[in-house]
């Protein structure tokens, strides 16, 4: 656990700050299609502080305050939905003990059934998708700052070594996602598409959308809408590896589990660039589309 929450709070740090230093780098050679300078961004991405006048709403009163707090019902759903999982796992665990299934994946199909059973009930209306964003982005900075809080440095230093190595591989891999995937295989705003690629895998997607932000303010690159299209199919994928490559590594070895799935992501990414093609032009060209966008 100490492990995974130092790996996590590493990968938060590289996501922030080496991320903020690939667009400085991009906007001087020209990569970025959008936003050619910090002084371009909107002062609420400059300072963190949403400007009067352009404030948005957290979300709807769905349920009469008098009944329920609207946001004691929006927690109380997502704390049914986890308390469910975690019931789950003990119940099965005593007929399969040697099968493991993560609680994270067991609470999220139980959010799904829950939801399901709301859309045929009177409170299917009930739920809004703004609140339970901001809960689910709030409970995220709490347990960061809970794990960095519980890291324990000689357990760290013990393992230094290993964890600088898999830091730096870590961070190799997503570099060449963003200068050699995204760069060969996104036929529009590559940077932009990538940079939000390089925050979602050393973070979390909350730090990719941050990145995004910056480079694309406007949302007009289209890597939002298209994130939540492709992630429909995408995290059903997710569920299956992080539930079975436990299982797996135990029973091949981790070199082995590593192995397997380096070579299905790089057969995925050989199948991408035979299928769509491959953009062989300088980064900083424009390519199909862009035109319209910043002409618009």
């Amino acid at each position: 656990m100490i492990i995974g929450q130092t790996f996590a709070t590493i990968g938060l740090l590289v996501g922030i700050f080496c991320g903020v230093a690939l667009i400085n780098f991009a906007a001087r050679k020209g990569y970025t299609r959008l936003v050619k300078s910090a002084e371009m961004l909107p002062e609420d991405c400059r300072t963190g502080i949403v400007p009067d006048g352009k404030r948005g709403s957290l979300g709807e009163e769905t349920i009469n305050p008098m009944s329920m707090d609207p946001l004691a019902w929006h927690m109380a759903l997502i704390l049914l939905a986890t308390l469910c999982g975690y019931k789950f796992y003990d119940w099965y665990k005593q007929f399969l003990p040697d099968i493991e299934l993560p609680v994270m994946c067991l609470t999220m199909i139980f959010g799904v059934i829950l939801q399901s059973i709301l859309n045929h009930t009177p409170f299917r209306d009930s739920v809004d998708p703004h609140v339970t964003d901001r809960i689910g982005s709030m409970l995220t900075d709490y347990l960061v700052g809970f794990g960095v809080a519980s890291i324990s440095i000689t357990v760290v230093m013990e393992f230094a070594v290993p964890i600088v190595i898999l830091c730096v591989l870590g961070t190799l891999i997503s570099l060449s996602l963003v200068f050699f995937a995204g760069r060969k295989l996104f036929h529009n705003f590559w940077f932009e598409r990538s940079i939000f690629v390089f925050g979602w895998t050393t973070g979390v997607v909350a730090i990719g959308v941050t990145l995004l932000r910056i480079v694309d303010p406007e949302g007009k690159s289209g890597t939002l809408s298209d994130f939540g299209y492709a992630y429909t199919i995408q995290s059903v994928v997710e569920v299956f590896i992080i539930a079975l490559t436990p299982g797996l590594a135990v029973s091949l070895g981790c070199p082995v589990s590593g192995a397997i799935l380096t070579t299905v992501g790089l057969v995925l990414l050989l199948f991408c660039a035979r299928a769509f093609g491959i953009y062989r032009e300088k980064a900083n060209e424009l390519r199909q589309g862009e035109a319209d966008v910043l002409n618009s």
